[in-house]
């Protein structure tokens, strides 16, 4: 149930009813908030999941650079940027590295 599409679809009901002397206008108003009723208590209110594709890069999806002699990347793993050894910081996306 989404609790905010009930509540518009009440609230036009409301003013169907307070307009309802004016025939067309209140019983527009009554359907449009039924409508809006029902469909608020069909949807589910979890959150959507978003999952964002594209190509490997330094603006796509994360990927990983090969790792440096010392042990250690030499890359950012976010944003693709090469950054000092043994920084914390990525001087480009300003995330913490691993």
């Amino acid at each position: 149930m989404n609790t905010g599409t009930v509540v518009i679809g009440l609230v036009f009901i409301v003013i169907g009813l307070f307009t309802v002397w004016l025939f067309c206008i209140g019983v527009i108003f009554i359907i449009v908030g039924f409508i809006i009723m029902i469909v608020g208590l069909v949807q589910s209110g979890e959150p959507k999941t978003v999952v964002v594709y594209g190509p490997p890069g330094p603006y796509g999806v994360q990927y990983q650079h090969p790792v440096g002699a010392s042990g250690t990347t030499n890359f950012c793993q976010y944003c693709g940027r090469q950054v000092a050894p043994g920084a914390v910081w990525c001087p480009g996306c300003g995330r913490k590295l691993a």
